[in-house]
């Protein structure tokens, strides 16, 4: 199955996208359950719209953020994107796979000044890899959640997680952020989260 069942066919050896310069940029990382598109869910958009930054510092697509990919096809049965999510966070580990994926993260970062990254699941452990060879001096910010990942970033990051993520428990429960009634999907309806970024958005800008 190959990268198909990762990225889509050789999606990440695709040439890293160039985005324009903005102070800032915000993205998602998490598994994609289509792995023919980088494209966010309606529902990943919405919420991106919804946070208190700049439209032209927003990253409309998943990792590894190529626009030209992110075409939206129908929802898989969520079996299916379990199954492929899953994929995706044992080949994340894989000798090489850092090295074809960094490539991507480090475009968008040195796009901007400071990166704030929002991953979703195994998008943790797909970010791990990526960030832990980038070059020194990053300002780049994580708030994982649900985080489904072995160990944390080496950024700095808030650890957020449902009472009622068995998931995300499976993996850790020392966390920096309880929610309460919040399952291992449901995060981005949570008005806590959005309060969470919106406050380091809205410091990340005032600093610029």
């Amino acid at each position: 199955m190959g990268d198909f069942v990762f990225l889509g066919p050789s999606m990440i050896e695709l040439t890293p996208a160039q985005y324009a310069y903005t102070p800032l940029k915000v993205a998602f990382m998490s598994g994609l359950s289509e792995p023919r598109s980088c494209a966010l869910t309606s529902r990943q958009q919405a919420f991106l719209r919804s946070l208190a930054a700049p439209e032209s510092c927003k990253v409309y697509c998943n990792f590894p953020f190529v626009p030209t990919r992110a075409i939206p096809l129908p929802p898989p049965p969520l079996w299916k994107a379990s199954l492929r999510n899953t994929a995706q966070f044992l080949r994340a580990r894989r000798p090489g796979y850092a090295r074809r994926a960094r490539k991507h993260l480090e475009a968008l970062s040195d796009s901007a000044d400071r990166l704030v990254l929002i991953t979703l699941s195994c998008g943790l452990e797909i970010a791990n890899r990526c960030l832990a060879d980038l070059a020194p001096g990053k300002q780049i910010f994580v708030f994982a959640l649900g985080p489904v990942a072995w160990t944390r970033p080496i950024y700095s990051h808030v650890f957020i997680q449902g009472s009622r993520d068995y998931v995300s428990k499976l993996f850790t429960r020392t966390v920096d952020v309880r929610l309460n009634g919040v399952g291992h999907l449901s995060y981005l309806d949570d008005p806590q989260v959005s309060e969470l970024i919106n406050d380091k958005l809205c410091n990340s800008i005032s600093n610029s």
